[in-house]
């Protein structure tokens, strides 16, 4: 009688470990699923979680090995530090403040977003030297130029009715470049600050959302690599990527044009639900320039947080 009676107190234990284990097996099955990820647009959206990924497997480890499953505890943990690994590197990076430094502001405004008043205050009051704007439509591009044309006179744009108008805003004066890649405008504009020529990049691929188009984004970055590599001086990439940086497409651009980022993770889409947010706005700069600064901004009613960061470099 003892005996069953131990038997029905376990069973509880063993049936929640085994629906716990099963609610988390897709997590240890996509985590697999990455190695192709380079492959199928599919396996590299899913795998946009890892940061979310690695939280929900650390929080499962303790009652597996509370009730003594150290196998199960094993296999979930080494799947826990291969999504830490894929994203750790982030939190290290240089920051040592230099005699000269620049902020800048990435933000996709979203084409329909109808809080005008309240982005153009945002960048009044914000200490950019320059911005980029992502989908930036031609009623986007009147009213912030009109609004901003003293505190930044140097500005380009190539608004679009869709969600590809892009938009740059400095306080220095620069060369301009506007390029067509896929019928998508970015902007490239190179300034020179003390003798130094610094060349930024406004960019804004499309989404991955169909493997068309999920190719299609990695032959723009690809592309991208070439115009970014035949320009002379430091480069400054950022914008709406499409991606996050632990992507595989993220790492080879990175690497083949000699550029890096770092300080956090900083997640920006999609605004409304902080849960599922991943960092698909990034910035990206030259290997001799010091990444200071990284942050996010305020929610403006876009399906994007503004994200903002400053770098540095000696003479």
């Amino acid at each position: 009688m003892t005996q069953l009676n131990q038997l029905k107190k376990h069973l509880p234990a063993q049936s929640w470990l085994k629906g716990l284990l099963l609610l988390i097996s897709p997590i240890c099955l996509l985590t697999f699923l990455d190695l192709f990820s380079s492959y199928f647009y599919l396996f590299e959206a899913l795998n946009s979680f890892k940061v979310q990924f690695t939280l929900l497997l650390l929080l499962t480890i303790p009652p597996f090995l509370f009730m003594k499953k150290y196998l199960v505890s094993l296999l979930l943990t080494f799947f826990m530090v291969v999504n830490l690994s894929s994203f750790v590197h982030l939190f290290f990076s240089k920051g040592n403040d230099n005699l000269n430094s620049l902020t800048v502001i990435s933000f996709n405004i979203h084409s329909s977003n109808r809080n005008h008043a309240g982005v153009i205050n945002y960048l009044k009051n914000s200490t950019a030297h320059i911005i980029i704007l992502l989908e930036v439509t031609p009623e986007w591009q009147k009213l912030i130029s009109q609004e901003l044309i003293n505190k930044y006179p140097y500005q380009s744009a190539a608004p679009r009715f869709d969600n590809f108008g892009i938009m740059l805003l400095s306080q220095y004066q620069y060369t301009e470049n506007i390029i067509q890649l896929y019928e998508l405008p970015l902007i490239h504009v190179k300034i020179n600050l003390s003798g130094k020529d610094f060349n930024f990049f406004a960019i804004h691929p499309p989404p991955p959302v169909s493997q068309e188009l999920f190719q299609m984004r990695n032959d723009y970055m690809m592309k991208l690599v070439t115009l970014v590599n035949n320009s002379q001086g430091d480069k400054i990439i950022c914008g709406d990527f499409n991606m996050t940086p632990w992507t595989g497409t993220f790492k080879k651009f990175a690497k083949l044009t000699n550029t890096y980022t770092g300080k956090g993770i900083d997640p920006t889409w999609p605004s409304f639900f902080p849960p599922l947010q991943i960092p698909i706005d990034n910035c990206l700069i030259s290997k001799n320039l010091t990444l200071n600064e990284k942050s996010v901004g305020e929610n403006l009613n876009s399906d994007h947080l503004p994200l903002l960061f400053k770098f540095s470099w000696s003479n």
